[in-house]
């Protein structure tokens, strides 16, 4: 089984995020990454108040899992709009930016987790499927109290039927929480008996799933990162498993890693004839990777 750690509880409420807070400034719309929030606002006056935005990254990849996060924010969020003013889609992010806000969400999020999809996974299950997995492995790791896969019986039942490995999810921020309502990018979740409405561009107007793609983006790439160095010729710290013309060049020099999705393009034209880099998927990281360097974990851990 490969199991990651994906991230560790930061510290709720950071002095400056508090002052923030009672400042009760809210920034004129022009300042807000997401001018408006209808959609969760008209949910919060139909009386849901555990929103989940869920988001995935890494689904056009050639080498490395497909991530997913679901990030459960408090009122305090909706109300005073300047806590989170900055949150947007996290492809229109730096990444400096999208660790800073990636701290901001960890501290101020009832509850936030991912989940993952490992290579094999989504070579056999086909993308889309491995991406829902992905989300619902993220929502389990959002309900559940334990890592996920677990050695103590069979998955939760939100999480459906699974391959045996290759898959997992985890808290990363918050407390345990169970969500009335799910807000998703674009792609609906059938399997999950919760409310749920899926949206086009989803992370570019709800707060909540605009958070989510920033927590799993900087999850995933933190995990690139780690896996680079198991295979330096394909520059995975700095493309993180997408194409690029290094990525293609060392794919043709040195073959196809375990990373590699073999059911995608160039990868599938290169098996039997690249494919000799034997070996299983890099160990785990004993280590947990915070959400960022500058937060330490809270003595109560529980993660675009």
């Amino acid at each position: 089984m490969t199991k990651r750690t994906g991230g560790e509880r930061p510290l709720v409420g950071r002095p400056s995020l508090v002052a923030r807070r009672s400042s009760g400034s809210v920034p004129q719309p022009g300042l807000l990454a997401i001018d408006c929030i209808e959609i969760e606002a008209s949910l919060r006056a139909a009386g849901r108040r555990l929103i989940a935005g869920v988001d995935e990254v890494g689904r056009g990849c050639w080498a490395g899992p497909v991530y997913a996060a679901a990030v459960v924010l408090p009122p305090d969020c909706y109300e005073d709009r300047a806590l989170l003013a900055e949150v947007t889609d996290s492809k229109l992010l730096s990444a400096a930016k999208r660790e800073r806000l990636a701290e901001q969400i960890g501290c101020l999020a009832v509850g936030a987790a991912i989940g993952w999809a490992e290579a094999p996974v989504i070579d056999q299950l086909g993308i889309v499927a491995a991406t829902r997995l992905a989300m619902r492995a993220a929502l389990a790791g959002l309900i559940h109290a334990a890592d996920l896969p677990g050695s103590a019986g069979p998955a939760p039942s939100i999480v459906g039927r699974v391959p045996e490995d290759g898959w997992g999810g985890r808290r990363v921020a918050g407390e345990r929480v169970e969500p009335d309502y799910l807000l998703i990018d674009a792609l609906p979740l059938p399997q999950v008996p919760l409310a749920q409405q899926a949206i086009v561009k989803g992370d570019r107007s709800c707060l909540c799933v605009a958070a989510a793609s920033i927590i799993a983006k900087v999850n995933r790439d933190a995990e690139m990162r780690r896996r680079a160095a198991h295979y330096p010729p394909y520059a995975l710290d700095d493309n993180k498993g997408y194409g690029t013309r290094r990525h293609a060049t060392a794919l043709h020099a040195a073959g196809i890693t375990p990373l590699h999705r073999r059911s995608f393009a160039p990868m599938k034209y290169l098996l039997g004839i690249r494919d000799h880099v034997a070996g299983a998927l890099p160990k785990p990281d004993s280590r947990a990777c915070p959400l960022s360097a500058s937060v330490e974990p809270s003595a109560s851990i529980a993660q675009s």
